[in-house]
């Protein structure tokens, strides 16, 4: 069977970055992931920017373009929707698409600004029997990937702390959201069961909604003693991963990786887990296709919905946590903790 991909929220055809850090074309990044599969046709390109949804239609083999998603959704058949929009429209056009018969719907990070946003869309996609994916990609790349099997037959040890860094200005939802998914996926997708945060903020508005300018963020798992730690803003530069176990220690980052380990086989487990390092953007290749192969055999993926949800949640968590000074436990009592700029 033949997949009709859409893609909404093309992006400039160059991805250019500006002062407030916007502006990434992921709606190239996915439209290479569906041209990779053999399985899907991309059909349609939605952007309110004309000339942008007709070049993305151009690069992704003469797709129809469209200047917004409701007349995409009123003129074509889809069956997978990728929303590549701001996170602040992510909520409105995944709710469009179930209510338009959309059955597979993958939905760029951060799910959306608000709890009771993601909320509404996991009950939505379970309500019309759709599939609602989160693209934190990262789970599919390496050295990523790799460290999640070396965690996973045990060459650290009992794992003790996760700690993901982001600086050069950046905040939590727009790229520290990979490192909270990181902390989550390194240590065996456990739940998470607290969160507290101190955040520094002059108001500052990304995507549009409010970003902090500095956030130390620790939270915990609710069946083993592991502490999760990601921290952001200018006042450092970089990003990447610090894995503390009781037999090693184990740091990522974008560029490099490096293993010590009690044994002192580390070299070899280095080449072993640690050493693929495929082109980046393969981790969106890897991850479309693990979709259309669920959709194919009805096994699951490694980003449903559920994940990209308590993402989101832990998040929101540490925002309101940073705002009153006190742990917030999991799930939040409180669904009415909105980001939204205006």
């Amino acid at each position: 069977m033949t997949y009709r991909a859409a893609i909404v929220g093309a992006g400039a055809p160059v991805a250019a970055t500006n002062a407030n850090l916007e502006g990434f074309s992921i709606g190239y990044s996915h439209a290479r992931g569906y041209l990779a599969c053999s399985d899907v046709d991309i059909v349609a390109i939605a952007d309110i920017n004309e000339a942008n949804a007709q070049a993305l239609a151009s690069f992704s083999g003469g797709a129809s373009a469209y200047t917004s998603l409701a007349e995409l959704l009123a003129q074509e058949q889809v069956d997978i929707l990728s929303v590549c929009t701001w996170p602040t429209l992510h909520a409105e056009m995944v709710l469009a698409a179930i209510e338009a018969g959309v059955r597979v719907i993958l939905c760029e990070k951060p799910m959306a600004v608000s709890v009771d946003e993601i909320d509404r869309m996991v009950t939505a996609a379970d309500a019309a029997g759709a599939r609602l994916f989160v693209n934190h990609q990262r789970r599919y790349e390496q050295p990523y990937a790799g460290a999640r099997r070396l965690i996973d037959a045990g060459h650290l040890g009992e794992l003790v702390r996760v700690e993901g860094y982001v600086g050069d200005g950046w905040d939590l939802m727009s790229w520290g959201s990979h490192w909270v998914d990181m902390c989550r996926f390194l240590n065996a997708d456990r739940d998470v069961s607290w969160v507290l945060a101190a955040a520094d903020s002059n108001g500052n508005v990304r995507y549009g909604h409010f970003v902090e300018d500095h956030m130390l963020l620790q939270f915990g798992f609710a069946d083993n003693s592991t502490l999760a730690l990601v921290h952001t803003g200018a006042h450092t530069s970089g990003a990447g991963l610090i894995v503390i176990g009781t037999k090693g220690t184990m740091h990522l980052s974008e560029n490099s990786a490096s293993l010590a380990v009690e044994s002192g086989e580390s070299s070899d487990l280095r080449q072993q887990y640690l050493d693929i390092r495929p082109d980046s953007r393969q981790g969106f290749v890897d991850a479309i296709a693990d979709i259309v192969s669920s959709i194919a055999d009805g096994g699951t993926t490694q980003i449903e919905g559920v994940s990209g949800h308590l993402d989101t949640e832990i998040m929101m968590a540490a925002y309101a946590s940073a705002r009153d000074g006190h742990v917030k436990t999991l799930p939040l009592s409180d669904r009415s903790i909105d980001l939204r700029a205006n």
